[in-house]
């Protein structure tokens, strides 16, 4: 009877194959069910981290002049930005006001004068969304819980309107029965007491007006008050550094009524009046007494205008202006109206009428009253400038509107910038 090796039995192997296969397509499975998961882990977590960094980066720029809209605005951000299926990712205790501070990396939460907004995303069991995976269910888990978090910080000017006088009564006064409106902040040097005012009628409905001294009058309606020094630091004016226009010469005298200017030097006392046109360029007032007639509408793009301390430019009697300020100027670039530094307190640049005032670039008279008056309205809802004046006084039954949010193809030059910082 023929014996079987016990050799030639080891040596067979015919039937390995079948018994690892098993084990081999478990492995196989469990490898692709880990990448899946891996995949779609980082997916979930980089898109989490994503919607985040968006609603902190949009909502910070409401911090300064609208705080109590940031947590609807990031709200808002983050529910467009989520995609479908991913649940609800964030709720209002998940916003939180705060400071940033530069030196130390740190976010502390506080209403207080908040410059940051710190937002967190979540895929939990806790909000109904957390991530089902494959890989785990053979380890006996079947989800996985994510959160992201992002802090972003503004920065540049807060305010839309800045008043330089640092000591005076009235430095900004509302009056008459005008209508001061702002989506953003107007920022007063002054420490007096009464350095912001409204007078008669006179009403400011803006996001923030903050006055290094005390705010009175009762116009003020749902506008944000804050006052006094602790608050309201002192704002330097950010164009400072920027040159004067130099004086191109050749002044002269245009006659009364004429309705064409070209850019140069004018002196002297003169009229315009009917439709006035400006050419492109650098208007340059020296000793000049300039008036609008009653009726006369004036319009000009890539214009400067310099009124210097002995001038006095004065819209008061125009009905429709229509302005846009030079942007190709290497210093002066997007300033419409520059008053000079060495002007004193008294206004020498009025601006109303019986119209609108379409003023688009920053109005600078740093050592003057900026005044409007009539029964105007100042709108500069496309503006991408600032005002920064000396003193601001409107009076009549005018109307001055001030858009810290431009949008459209002028965006790319509104003054605040957020900046994620985690």
């Amino acid at each position: 009877m023929p014996q079987c090796s016990l050799r030639t039995f080891a040596r067979d192997a015919s039937g390995s194959v079948a018994i690892m296969a098993p084990f081999l397509a478990l492995v196989s499975a469990g490898g692709m069910a880990l990448a899946v998961d891996t995949g779609s882990a980082y997916y979930t977590q980089l898109k989490l981290q994503n919607i985040a960094t968006a609603a902190a980066a949009g909502a910070v720029l409401a911090v300064p002049s609208e705080p109590h809209s940031v947590t609807a605005k990031a709200l808002d951000l983050v529910a467009l930005n989520t995609p479908s299926g991913f649940g609800t990712v964030a709720k209002s205790g998940d916003v939180r006001l705060g400071k940033w501070d530069k030196s130390t990396l740190t976010f502390t939460a506080t209403t207080e004068d908040p410059n940051a907004v710190e937002v967190t995303t979540y895929r939990s069991t806790a909000y109904g969304n957390p991530l089902r995976v494959l890989f785990s269910d053979l380890l006996g888990r079947a989800t996985l819980e994510l959160q992201a978090t992002s802090i972003a910080m503004v920065y540049g000017s807060p305010a839309c309107t800045l008043v330089l006088d640092p000591s005076d009564s009235g430095a900004l006064t509302v009056g008459g029965s005008s209508t001061v409106k702002a989506n953003c902040t107007i920022h007063v040097n002054s420490t007096a007491s009464s350095a912001a005012q409204t007078t008669g009628s006179g009403r400011v409905d803006a996001g923030r007006v903050c006055a290094r001294g005390t705010i009175t009058g009762g116009g003020w309606g749902a506008t944000q008050l804050r006052q006094g020094t602790a608050q309201c630091s002192l704002q330097a004016d950010p164009l400072a550094g920027v040159p004067e226009p130099v004086n191109p010469g050749g002044c002269s005298t245009p006659q009364n009524n004429t309705t064409t200017l070209a850019p140069g030097c004018y002196t002297g006392a003169f009229k315009l009046s009917g439709n006035v046109s400006l050419a492109p360029g650098l208007y340059y007032f020296k000793g000049a007494q300039v008036i609008v007639n009653s009726g006369t509408n004036v319009n000009g793009t890539g214009v400067r205008l310099y009124v210097d301390a002995t001038s006095h430019f004065d819209l008061s009697g125009a009905s429709d202006v229509t302005l846009t300020a030079d942007t190709s100027s290497a210093q002066q670039a997007g300033i419409l109206i520059f008053g000079s530094r060495s002007a004193t307190t008294g206004g020498n640049v009025t601006l109303g009428g019986g119209g609108r005032l379409d003023l688009n670039g920053s109005l600078y008279t740093p050592s003057s009253t900026l005044t409007l008056s009539g029964n105007s309205t100042l709108t500069q809802e496309r503006k991408t400038g600032v005002i920064i004046a000396k003193r601001l006084s409107t009076s009549g039954s005018s109307t001055l509107v001030l858009n810290g949010f431009p949008s459209g193809a002028n965006a790319a030059s509104a003054r605040l910038r957020s900046s994620v910082v985690q």
